[in-house]
């Protein structure tokens, strides 16, 4: 898959479009566990229970139902509340959500991967790709969604690379969720060679409860994550 990525040359009063290669693109919407963006087994799903008076401890919709446009072409307002419940919601309700013109708009479907850390041994899932690895160098931008639920006990998501040579690196590492819902993460890493591997890697290190962690909507672009599209000459 390829994007278009735009600069501008303010001096020569000119725009000069080449392509950004995007190479590694993912999710799980028409996944199953076994067969999945990851080279292992996960639990894959479309939602982790309903909504109830008690705070969800994993993900209601995947992140395509959550953040990208309805049906009706609108964003979901989140978060947004439910009935009575004291908690704000972050995400699609029984497949619908409110939007600027419509108090309950069909959310495009779509699943999400998922593990419950119920004991404290580290969990690591390789990205699936072809036999020779991710076949790019240089700077390299990750994108990624993660949930993390907000139940008691600490818990580690790291983001590791393994080049040719065996040599690995974190390029990523979070411990808690700025809110209960799908979480953005932009991260920007240099390969060294081609054919490199990348790991999520998730675990409990204290407590005894069973969180859930997320996963969904993984890319890998060349270049900076900070890249933007020009849609019009601004010269014109």
């Amino acid at each position: 898959m390829r994007e278009l990525l735009c600069v501008v040359f303010v001096v020569l009063n000119y725009i000069s479009c080449i392509h950004a290669k995007t190479v590694y693109d993912c999710n799980f919407d028409d996944a199953t566990s076994a067969d999945n963006c990851f080279t292992s087994t996960i639990n894959v799903a479309a939602n982790i229970g309903n909504p109830t008076a008690v705070v969800p401890t994993g993900p209601l919709s995947d992140v395509t139902s959550s953040l990208k446009p309805t049906d009706s072409g609108e964003a979901c307002k989140l978060p947004y509340k439910v009935g009575s419940f004291s908690w704000d919601m972050y995400f699609c309700n029984r497949g619908y959500c409110p939007t600027e013109n419509n108090s309950n708009s069909t959310c495009k479907p779509g699943k999400f991967s998922s593990l419950l850390l119920n004991n404290n041994i580290e969990r690591s899932f390789q990205l699936k790709t072809e036999s020779g690895g991710i076949d790019s160098v240089d700077q390299q931008c990750l994108i990624y969604y993660y949930y993390m639920s907000s139940m008691a006990g600490t818990k580690i998501i790291t983001v590791t690379t393994e080049e040719t040579s065996g040599t690995k690196k974190t390029i990523d590492s979070v411990t808690n969720s700025p809110f209960n819902g799908w979480i953005q993460r932009k991260i920007l890493f240099k390969a060294e060679t081609r054919g490199y591997k990348l790991y999520f890697e998730a675990q409990r290190t204290s407590g005894f409860q069973i969180p859930t962690v997320g996963f969904d909507e993984i890319s890998i672009h060349e270049g900076s994550c900070d890249d933007q599209h020009i849609t019009s000459d601004p010269t014109a």
